[in-house]
């Protein structure tokens, strides 16, 4: 390694030591303005204005300056124009700004001994080897989703099974036909395919369900009754004394259930509808539609149409009544879908109704990649088979993958590769040894949505040194993708789930499947997590359908909510892990694929990000390392990334694309700098300043503070620049609620609260 690349990891270890502070004095949006001091100066940096980040990798923007001397009270304006490499904390909402130049500078006002003053002040106080945070929140709004690289899939948006009920319910679904497999040395049987703890006494032939800390018993698993159980096996207290099995053995001795849900057994994955009562309705201001309210599925109902309309997974469902049938309706919506404002109860759908901003805005933030840095010998993988590795062919492409374990194993030209926790490994037998792969063959990303693999072509190498691989994936490795109507989905649809695609043999295969499913827990997309959430317990302990228990043949061990998605979620939890207690209802502890190596060769872009905005009491260090082993350190001092400014009467500042600085107001814009008909974006400084004193020669000259006008085309649409950043104001604030609740997603964040956490007896 390198000895500046040494002293960087150094550097940044020792920032993360000092950074670990209180939840409180972590920096995760400081807000703007930003107020910035030199031993003459004050200075403000208004947000920036993006113009370009194209592939999320070098941004340009531009940014209003206010700066005056201390002890004076008229300030002089500027606008910067800069351009940043960036890299991305998708878990923390931030993007950390470093490598920055500032391509122009003007201050029209000023002349050119005091702009050159003016523009060393700025420079000193942000020199281009220290980073800023921006949040990503605010950034999105202002991207143009013409200029990102948007995957768009074709996805069976055809409706699954849909039970209604007006009672108490919990939703078991099981992968194709229940499967149960013996506990080693208990005497009683666990089922294997289900996302709930399910157990089979063979000496009575009465089988247990866990239902929180409460027994449910039946004779008959898939058509019987349920009924509170009064009594329980004894070979439920010789389940092994491990972490595996701990909830099952905290319910024991039993707890007589005092109320028993109605109970829904399905063999393919099916959605419930569950209301307290006859539906109840709360209308949505400007439309024509009303908000069933004493439900947490997102359930809608139009006045218009007299139809009720489901979304789930992103996709929308009607119907004329709660119990069917249930028709497509994601390319259908009523305008009155685009109306839903944006401060009701209803407002996290917007993210699934094509057209709206945003769905722009989910789509974006599924685009952005998640990258890592591997060190080529600090990682790799164990692939495990059950008995001698068997592949089978996927339809249409030359790639063949392996059906009989639980890692990605490809085949492709007589040589292997595995995609484990979103880095690529190859080696030229099927049992390893595997290195980290550089270079993924073009036929593993012709694997077509139809496969039960295809989300491994969301994971992508990007550069490579003889010592480290970049690799990144997107959020389609966690099931989320982009459809063809323009939303963002979760999973691929029926389709894919087919009971044909998991109903395997014994011997031969796994008891999962190894995609995402899109029905059978109530997923729908909450801006504040960014992803994918889960609605309620009803759809088991570990996060619905998507996920079983797993049994390894190979070891005889049960993995119990062996793992869990969502874009930033990640994979492999131990047993009886309950995925509704971790962030948003899927993830824990803010990680992501890459968090889940721990230290081990993996250097996490996020790591970068937090360690730049880590701050002490009296300043922080930071360190930033790009893929190429290029580096820089800096230690800031106590203004560090600026003080936060709430907003004034100087707070609405505008870097026009003209140079000059407007102020928004309640009447327009007044413009706070010489009016300029030249571009700031082109010509040097002193042509700036040039044309600056040509046009103040001519008819204009700076308006009074109380003048207001329309901005000049010359400046941009500032208009719909104001909008954006509002936009990214309230973005920024929900996922700032979000974040200091702990990550506990409630929902119905909008205006109100229908409901939030647990209902019944669920796992929590």
């Amino acid at each position: 390694m390198k000895m500046r690349q040494f002293i960087a990891l150094v550097v940044f270890a020792f920032a993360i030591a000092v950074g670990a502070q209180t939840p409180e004095d972590e920096v995760l949006d400081r807000g703007w303005p930003r107020a910035f001091e030199t031993q003459e100066y004050e200075i403000l940096v208004h947000q920036p204005q993006v113009d370009e980040w194209p592939n999320f990798e070098r941004i340009t923007f531009r940014a209003a300056i206010s700066i005056k001397k201390k002890g004076q009270s008229e300030s002089t304006y500027g606008a910067i124009r800069v351009s940043g490499a960036t890299k991305i904390s998708k878990t923390d909402r931030l993007v950390m700004i470093y490598d920055r130049k500032i391509e122009h500078a003007t201050f029209p006002d000023a002349n050119d001994a005091d702009a050159k003053r003016l523009t060393a002040a700025v420079m000193a106080v942000s020199p281009s080897d220290k980073a800023i945070t921006v949040s990503l929140d605010r950034i999105i709004p202002q991207l143009d989703a013409k200029q990102v690289s948007i995957r768009q899939v074709e996805v069976n948006l055809a409706p699954p099974k849909i039970i209604a009920s007006d009672k108490p319910a919990i939703m078991v679904i099981f992968a194709g036909k229940p499967r149960f497999k013996p506990v080693a040395g208990s005497g009683i049987m666990f089922a294997i395919n289900t996302n709930w703890d399910i157990f089979l006494d063979t000496s009575s032939s009465k089988y247990y369900l866990l239902n929180g800390k409460s027994w449910l018993t039946t004779d008959n698993i898939e058509k019987g009754t349920w009924a509170a159980a009064t009594i329980l096996p004894a070979a439920l207290t010789n389940l092994p004394a491990d972490d595996n099995w701990k909830d099952v053995r905290d319910a024991i001795p039993l707890v007589p259930a005092a109320n028993v849900p109605i109970i829904f057994v399905s063999n393919e994955p099916a959605e419930l509808i569950m209301t307290d009562g006859a539906p109840q309705f709360q209308p949505i201001p400007r439309s024509k539609l009303m908000l069933v309210a004493n439900t947490e599925s997102n359930l809608l109902f139009n006045t218009g149409e007299k139809q009720y309309y489901l979304l789930t997974a992103g996709r929308w469902f009607k119907a004329v009544e709660l119990a069917g049938p249930w028709t497509a309706a994601s390319t259908s919506l009523p305008d009155d879908f685009k109306k839903i404002p944006q401060d009701s109860d209803a407002a996290d759908m917007l993210a699934s109704v094509p057209g709206t901003d945003e769905a722009k805005d989910a789509m974006i933030m599924a685009s952005i990649p998640q990258k890592a840095t591997i060190d080529r010998k600090g990682v790799t993988v164990n692939v495990t088979y059950n008995g001698t590795p068997k592949f089978i062919p996927i339809e249409t492409t030359a790639v063949q993958y392996a059906c009989n374990t639980p890692f990605d194993v490809f085949l492709v030209d007589s040589k292997y590769y595995c995609c484990y926790n979103a880095v690529w490994f190859t080696s030229s037998r099927s049992v390893g040894p595997w290195a980290v792969c550089d270079s993924v063959p073009a036929a593993i990303y012709t694997i077509p949505p139809t496969s039960p693999k295809y989300n491994v072509t969301y994971v992508v190498v990007y550069e490579s040194t003889p010592t480290t691989v970049v690799v990144g994936y997107t959020a389609g490795y966690y099931g989320e993708t982009i459809a063809s109507n323009g939303a963002l989905v979760y999973g691929l649809g029926m389709a894919v789930e087919d009971s044909n695609h998991y109903d395997y043999d014994d011997d031969d295969y796994y008891y999962y499947p190894p995609y995402y499913y899109s029905y059978g827990c109530g997923s729908y997309y909450y801006y504040g997590y960014g992803g994918y959430v889960t609605h309620g317990w009803w759809y088991g302990p570990y996060g619905g359908a998507g996920r079983y228990g797993v049994y390894n043949p190979i070891t005889g061990v049960y993995s119990r909510g062996a793992a869990v998605y969502g874009p930033n979620g990640a994979a492999a939890y131990r047993a009886a892990y309950n995925p509704s207690t971790g962030n948003a209802g899927y993830r824990a502890g803010g990680g992501n694929a890459y968090s889940s190596w721990g230290r081990a060769g993996v250097t996490n872009g996020e790591d970068w990000v937090r360690g730049g905005y880590r701050t002490g009491p009296n300043g922080s260090v930071r360190a930033i390392q790009g893929s190429g082993g290029a580096g820089a350190v800096r230690v800031d001092g106590k203004y560090g990334n600026g003080t936060t400014v709430v907003r004034n009467q100087d707070g609405d500042i505008y870097a026009g694309k003209d140079g000059n600085v407007y102020k928004r107001t309640d009447d327009g814009w007044q413009q706070q700098s010489r009016a300029n008909t030249a571009s700031a974006t082109q010509g040097t400084m002193q042509g700036q300043r040039a044309a600056n004193r040509q046009s103040t020669q001519q008819a204009y000259s700076r308006p009074s503070p109380a003048t207001t006008r329309q901005v000049p085309a010359q400046a941009g649409n500032l208009q719909k620049e104001a909008a954006y950043r509002d936009r990214g104001e309230r973005s920024v604030a929900r996922t700032q609620q979000y974040q200091r609740s702990g990550s506990q997603y409630t929902p119905r964040s909008g205006g109100g609260s229908r409901g939030g956490g647990a209902r019944g007896g669920g796992r929590r």
